[in-house]
């Protein structure tokens, strides 16, 4: 059921993303009625069903989005087709206001020289007056994208990066992977970004492909085509056994200084997680200077 938020005397209304029967899926919701160019202050209206039953206290108008974000992980907020670049950017910020006022990877000079497989084989560019937001995408992107002139973005296949072939018949016919599960982190010398926003202009909407975990298990999902798919690390947790929640609870990372460059000659799983180990690791020293603190 949805709830609903006062906004300047407007009502907007949020709704758990629809699943389909049998999905487990506990996190993210879908708001309506919202400008981000131009957001007032709300306050969030109880409902008994709904997943922010608990938020009865106002807020200011950024503050309770964020709250909703803590609070459901992914939050998709309709109707931004007028926001400009800057504005998304001024939102971020919002957000997170200690944060630096830069992008979690850093300059896109700074991206293009150490991005490694991030930056190598795909155009990013920084869009005009709001380089901290960057432009991914495929194709032609028009006569003026934004202030970005008569521009052919390039990107290869998704699963040209995978430790095993998917051949060109089977692609064509709608079978396809996830390319790599991750978080935007440099996962070096920069923390983590605690809010990261996704602006989608224009995808594909068919037809259906049907995405397979190609890792033996049969696993396959039918969905849309040029989405992106999220999962939650606290569902994830909740559903593991005790045993596996030791593990998780015991377990730590370290990750090699400048990672996308350390693992830029090496290929990915076709289920998209982890690195296939073959090997083809860089040597440390071949990383240039970094600081073994950071």
């Amino acid at each position: 059921m949805p709830s609903a938020i006062n906004a300047n005397g407007a009502t907007l209304r949020i709704e758990p993303l629809p699943k389909d029967a049998g999905k487990k899926t506990n996190f993210g919701v879908v708001i309506h009625d919202l400008d981000l160019s131009n957001i007032g202050g709300m306050t969030l209206v109880q409902n008994q069903q709904s997943p922010l039953a608990d938020q009865t206290e106002a807020d200011t108008d950024v503050d309770a989005l964020k709250k909703a974000i803590w609070e459901n992980k992914v939050v998709i907020v309709k109707g931004q087709k007028d926001l400009p670049p800057i504005k998304q950017w001024e939102l971020v910020t919002r957000f997170d206001p200690d944060a630096p006022k830069v992008h979690s990877h850093g300059s896109l000079k700074t991206f293009n020289k150490q991005g490694g497989i991030l930056s190598a084989s795909r155009d990013v560019i920084g869009m005009p007056g709001a380089e901290n937001v960057r432009l991914i995408g495929k194709g032609y992107q028009g006569a003026d994208h934004y202030g970005i002139k008569d521009k052919t973005v390039k990107k290869p296949l998704s699963h040209d990066w995978h430790v095993t072939e998917l051949p060109a018949e089977e692609f064509e016919s709608g079978h396809t992977r996830f390319q790599r599960w991750h978080l935007d982190a440099p996962l070096y010398e920069r923390d983590p970004a605690w809010f990261t926003t996704l602006r989608c202009i224009k995808r594909p909407t068919s037809p259906k492909v049907t995405v397979h975990w190609d890792d033996g298990s049969g696993q396959t999902l039918e969905t849309e085509p040029g989405l992106t798919a999220f999962l939650s690390n606290v569902q994830t947790y909740d559903l593991m056994t005790p045993d596996e929640k030791a593990m998780a609870d015991h377990s730590w990372v370290e990750y090699a200084p400048h990672p996308y460059q350390w693992m830029g000659n090496c290929r990915g799983n076709p289920n998209g997680l982890g690195v296939a180990s073959q090997g083809y690791e860089k040597p440390l020293e071949e990383l240039g200077e970094w600081n073994p603190k950071l």
